[in-house]
């Protein structure tokens, strides 16, 4: 068999079309363009992958992918490489279910078969598909897919696998065409209404049984190790309630029947130990580099405070009229004194606010012989000067300038300008924007993208949280990755449109 691929592919959810492949040589993961796949991937562009490439992750914004689906392409069991084989089998612990395709020229050859044994022990769905179908007519077929299907179920020890006979040539020869006879012929229709179910009905129970099988393991060997029933701590019946609860998810039988011994030891058998790494490593998760959002009016906000400060440090530094000024207006308010200081120099901080400390100095002074009371209206009025900030007024013209460009764009541009200025705009910039009474289609178009962009964060973040704890961080995309970050934005807005400057300890 001419062995095609040579590494791991991955299709996954992501918020844009990109290929990120991780390499054993590096811990940061590279993004390549679409048509440079099949130089890391292929076999013929990447030999038994002497590239050393761990996986190569295709990413694409399709709603479908957001179920939290991801899909592995392995290298075939039984090609000519042995390492095709070992990387697939690689892949089986982290697995929830598999899609096995062999064809009718070559069915279920002995490393097959030896693949169909071990997903036995680790996974609980499986598909058969038998391609190349249109090779073999009548008799012949018949003989094919009874010996695949007789073959399968003594091997699984069920007939409950469900084989699929396709021709993928056929099928894409009559998509390309528009051929729906064509299709029908082909067999792809079939596989994709089981793969529709699976998704629509037996996803969330194979994903309960996939952890159901790591706790058992787990659990599996604490037994061994405490001597099972001799010691207080023999995990024994809970393994019991966890396999049978296993077994009606499997079944799709209730969960509430009651519970029976009986098979327990045989399925400890086979489940103790299945699974000794129930995760793939964390490279990928932890080297992967984050690609967040902003709000367009925090951004704006955000360049116009940078902007000012940097002309401000030099202006305060250098002008006496400006210190004056400055102190007069009693300087920056807390949170942009602190972020000013980011980008001022001491030697500028000092001859600045020499003339605001003179300012204070001198009020606190005159407070001495006064009572407490008449002493801390003094000091109201020295903190309420601190409600001219500068850098205050900064941000709310800019804010103010931004939204109402926005608002403009939105209203002559409809759903297409929403994309681009609109889409992503923290709850503070949306409150703003609604405050000015826009038109009521605008309003709804930013209140409905606002709504379905919060429900997406929700659903990645946790997403986010069950691959953490169902040891899947592999499995983690981008998005799901910077959900954190994208729901702190969009409940509070950038921290440096707040006055905090990132990556400072205050923050």
């Amino acid at each position: 068999m001419l062995p095609l691929t040579s590494a791991i592919t991955a299709l996954c959810y992501g918020p844009r079309e990109s290929v990120w492949l991780l390499r054993r040589d590096s811990r940061f993961e590279q993004e390549i363009r679409t048509d440079e796949l099949a130089d890391y991937v292929t076999e013929r562009g990447n030999p038994g992958n002497e590239k050393g490439l761990i996986e190569a992750r295709v990413e694409l914004p399709l709603a479908f992918l957001r179920r939290g689906l991801y899909f592995i392409d392995t290298p075939g069991v039984g090609s000519a490489s042995r390492a095709n084989t070992a990387t697939a089998h690689e892949y089986l612990p982290s697995t929830d279910a598999v899609i096995f395709v062999t064809s009718v020229d070559g069915p279920l050859g002995a490393d097959e078969q030896q693949f169909l044994t071990d997903i036995r022990d680790h996974v609980s769905r499986l598909m058969v598909v038998v391609n190349k179908i249109d090779e073999v007519e009548g008799n012949e077929r018949d003989e094919v897919l009874e010996y695949i299907r007789n073959r399968i179920a003594q091997i699984a020890g069920s007939g409950r696998v469900p084989v699929f006979p396709i021709s993928a040539r056929a099928a894409l020869d009559a998509k390309l065409r528009d051929d729906q006879v064509g299709l029908q012929q082909s067999g792809l229709p079939e596989l994709e209404d089981a793969l529709t179910d699976f998704l629509a009905n037996e996803q969330g129970r194979t994903f309960l049984v996939g952890i159901l099988d790591r706790t058992i393991a787990l659990l599996g060997e604490v037994r061994q190790s405490t001597g099972s029933a001799e010691s207080s701590a023999d995990p024994r019946p809970l393994l019991i309630r966890m396999i049978a609860v296993r077994d009606r998810l499997l079944g799709a039988g209730p969960l509430s029947a009651p519970i029976s011994e009986e098979g327990v030891e045989a399925g400890l058998a086979i489940l103790e130990g299945a699974v000794r790494s129930s995760g793939r490593t964390t490279a990928a998760a932890e080297g992967r580099r984050p690609r967040t959002i902003s709000c367009p009016i925090c951004g704006a906000q955000s360049r116009a405070i940078f902007e000012f400060f940097a002309q401000w440090q030099r202006t305060l530094a250098t002008n006496q009229s400006a210190q004056r000024a400055f102190a007069a207006a009693g300087g920056f308010c807390p949170a942009h004194t602190w972020q000013f200081q980011q980008l001022a120099s001491p030697h500028g901080l000092s001859v600045g606010y020499a003339p605001l400390v003179k300012l204070v100095q001198r009020e606190i002074a005159r407070a001495l012989d006064e009572p407490a009371l008449a002493a801390a209206s003094r000091l109201q009025k020295l903190l309420q000067a601190k409600g001219g900030c500068a850098a205050c007024r900064v941000l709310r013209e800019t804010e103010r300038q931004a939204t109402l460009e926005s608002l403009q764009r939105v209203a002559a541009g409809g759903e297409t300008a929403l994309e681009v200025v609109g889409h992503d705009w923290c709850l503070v910039h949306l409150h703003g924007a609604l405050a000015t009474d826009p038109a009521r289609d605008s309003a709804r178009m930013l209140i409905e993208s606002q709504a379905d962009q919060l429900q997406e964060t929700l659903e990645d973040l946790r997403s986010y949280s069950l691959k953490r704890t169902a040891l899947r961080r592999g499995l983690i995309n981008t998005r799901e990755a910077d959900a954190w970050r994208r729901a702190l934005v969009r409940l509070a807005g950038e921290r440096a449109a707040r006055g905090v400057m990132l990556g400072t300890d205050e923050a």
